[in-house]
């Protein structure tokens, strides 16, 4: 076999397989169903049927950068379920690449001091899908804040508004 022969055999086989991992990725998020609860009624003596709990969105919002270095865009929501609430940014969510990056929710509206606010921890990643659990209170806070602790500085916010 040649050498031109090997490459191009090569490089077929490279993208064959960055296709069947493509179409593996597709099919499990096509087919990726919302996740159902089943709980039984605790105050019947006697078995009920099954009843399933589908999470639903308490509220829905979107980030707000700073300014042209401290920036970010996409949804954010507020998801309420079975197992409690959590704050769920959407596959939109995109931010600023920076140090030490962390997501908190504070009890002031944006644009002013953070005030007593709760840490949902470190921001998993600067883009995409990711969620955080809320604590029980999280009705008392009324700002997402994308905050880099090593430089006390705010990268982007989102009100959140509950009604429950």
């Amino acid at each position: 076999m040649t050498k031109k022969k090997s490459i191009i055999l090569s490089i077929s086989i490279f993208v064959l397989l960055i296709l069947g991992l493509v179409a593996v990725y597709v099919y499990k998020n096509i087919n990726e169903k919302p996740p159902v609860v089943v709980s039984q009624s605790p105050d019947s003596t006697q078995p009920s049927e099954p009843v399933a709990v589908v999470p639903t969105t308490v509220s829905l919002s979107m980030f707000q950068g700073v300014d042209a270095i401290h920036w970010a865009k996409g949804t954010v929501e507020v998801v309420k379920g079975a197992d409690g609430a959590k704050l769920a940014f959407k596959d939109d969510f995109e931010v600023a690449q920076g140090p030490d990056l962390f997501v908190y929710l504070s009890p002031n509206p944006a644009g002013q001091e953070l005030g007593e606010f709760a840490s949902l921890g470190n921001l998993k990643a600067t883009k995409g899908l990711q969620e955080y659990v809320l604590p029980e209170n999280y009705q008392d806070y009324k700002t997402v804040v994308i905050w880099c602790r090593a430089f006390s500085v705010t990268f982007a916010t989102a009100d959140i508004q509950t009604n429950s």
